[in-house]
């Protein structure tokens, strides 16, 4: 299976996504997505001429990539609790006035990673600019120039060859609440993509202080996906002994379900 990410010669695409392999890009000027798409996500951008609206798309991602505008306290102070935590990182100027971090990660490929790198960096790196966690961001090559600052390239600062971070431990907020609704108000809910959807978040874990809902949300898909309802039960009573910390009464398991199947459409 081939990942392909956008380049972008410019800060602004002119004409449809340029998909490539990430190795292509190497040594060329310009921008690059942050996150690879695969053969699904290709095949809806190509129909779209465009990157967005992939929030319930799988997406990969080896690198998580964190911009500070104008910042040096906070680029030292992320720089530094990275390496407190023996994380592989490399620091760059952005060409500009900004920096940039990469941050080296297990090689990740799921729905709802543009929002788990938000939450992470939200929490964990503040100054960041946040605006860059979707499916469409984009960052700067490594060695490009800046077009407004002649000479100046997005050049290395300090690197840390520590070891691949992974958050496959994080769960996208607030993206089961959502996967009933359609991706565009003119356009049905897919089936398939639910389907997808469900298989992933049961094989996620919550902890305490959202286990209720998080239950209700797969319920619901479940429902939505004309599961039989004891079926579903049985699902979600899976899940919850396996994932949640610590699991809900099985009672509350059951209520849950028929809470979410009383609201069929």
């Amino acid at each position: 299976m081939t990942i392909l990410f956008e380049y972008r010669p410019n800060l602004r695409r002119s004409g449809p996504p340029r998909l490539q392999p990430l190795e292509d890009m190497a040594g060329k000027q310009g921008f690059q997505s942050l996150y690879g798409y695969p053969p699904r996500a290709q095949m809806l951008i190509r129909e779209r001429k465009g990157t967005h609206g992939l929030k319930y798309e799988e997406l990969y991602a080896d690198t998580l990539f964190v911009d500070f505008d104008n910042d040096p306290a906070a680029v030292a102070a992320a720089a530094q609790k990275l390496r407190l935590r023996q994380i592989s990182h490399t620091v760059y100027t952005s060409g500009s006035k900004g920096h940039h971090i990469h941050i080296f990660l297990v090689p990740e490929q799921r729905i709802g990673l543009p929002d788990v790198h938000l939450a992470w960096v939200k929490q964990n790196l503040p100054g960041a600019d946040l605006s860059i966690y979707k499916s469409s961001g984009i960052i700067r090559i490594a060695g490009s120039g800046h077009k407004d600052k002649p000479g100046a390239v997005k050049a290395v600062t300090a690197t840390f060859p520590g070891g691949r971070f992974s958050l496959a431990h994080c769960e996208p907020p607030r993206v089961l609440p959502m996967l009933t609704l359609p991706q565009f108000e003119d356009e049905p809910v897919d089936e398939e993509m639910q389907s997808r959807c469900l298989t992933h978040m049961l094989m996620l874990p919550v902890a305490t202080g959202s286990r209720n809902e998080q239950a209700y949300c797969r319920a619901a898909l479940c429902r939505d996906l004309n599961y039989d309802m004891l079926v579903a039960t049985d699902m979600i009573s899976t899940w919850n002994y396996n994932h949640c910390q610590p699991p809900l009464p099985e009672r509350e398991v059951v209520t849950v379900v028929q809470s979410a199947f009383r609201r069929r459409a």
